[in-house]
């Protein structure tokens, strides 16, 4: 067979595999912003959800009326359907969250923790405190988990591309949040709101004199004589772990 002839053959069969193979790819139409969007409003409507549990749970109906008891319980039950149909989402979304954070958290204790999952932790609570309590009292705590609720500030319908890449990040998830756990799981199963201890403002006072005029400082253990801390400044964020007052950075 001339050489021609060979090239040629040879130039067709390659073509023709690289076409079957483009054919097979999977095609990804969905970009990093518009997961990030996603992923991030599906966490905070879970933060809405739970503290909206959490406020009907703290603070029940004190009556005898048996139509109070039923709103009440109505209430919690809305917030629970919610949780069961969008879960697996949420699970996504914080799957997505902690791969985006790969290069920004510590492992402490045998749990990943990262700053930011503690920042947005706290202010997603705190907005959803004063959203629960508003809605209260403006229309009841029936309106606190209701359709028009949902719709107007827990809206979920996303583009069926996004969803289907979400749940691909659930099923990777390594530790998915079982349904109603809190979220993100970054944020770790710790109070943020526990007492400083003996180290706490050494620390922040080291950390001033070291460039860091402001730090913000996160407390993952205190238990005399141990104590943890995270630190996180402008430029960077560090782990220290302290025994009986004596405090050394951990990677």
């Amino acid at each position: 067979m001339p050489f021609i002839k060979v090239l040629t053959c040879l130039f067709c069969c390659a073509s023709a595999l690289l076409l079957a193979a483009c054919q097979s790819a999977p095609v990804h139409t969905v970009s990093y912003l518009q997961l990030q969007t996603a992923a991030e409003r599906l966490l905070q409507q879970a933060i809405y959800v739970q503290t909206a549990q959490q406020y009907l749970a703290s603070n029940p109906v004190y009556s005898d009326s048996p139509a109070d008891t039923a709103t009440s319980t109505a209430a919690a039950d809305l917030c629970e359907q919610w949780q069961a149909v969008n879960w697996a989402l949420v699970a996504g979304a914080d799957g997505f969250y902690r791969a985006s954070l790969r290069e920004h958290r510590f492992n402490y204790g045998g749990e990943d923790v990262a700053p930011s999952a503690y920042e947005f932790l706290q202010a997603e609570q705190s907005a959803a405190l004063k959203q629960v309590r508003g809605i209260i009292v403006r229309f009841g705590r029936e309106a606190v988990c209701a359709a028009e609720v949902l719709q107007g500030k827990l809206e979920t319908a996303m583009e069926e591309n996004v969803a289907r890449e979400l749940l691909d990040y659930a099923r990777q998830h390594p530790a998915a949040p079982a349904t109603g756990e809190q979220v993100p799981t970054l944020a770790g199963n710790r109070d943020l709101t526990s007492n400083p201890g003996r180290s706490y403002f050494m620390l922040e006072n080291r950390s001033r004199s070291n460039d860091c005029p402001q730090p913000r400082m996160y407390i993952l253990q205190n238990q005399w004589p141990n104590e943890a801390y995270i630190v996180v400044c402008e430029k960077q964020q560090q782990l220290f772990h302290c025994e009986w007052g004596r405090c050394e950075q951990r990677q």
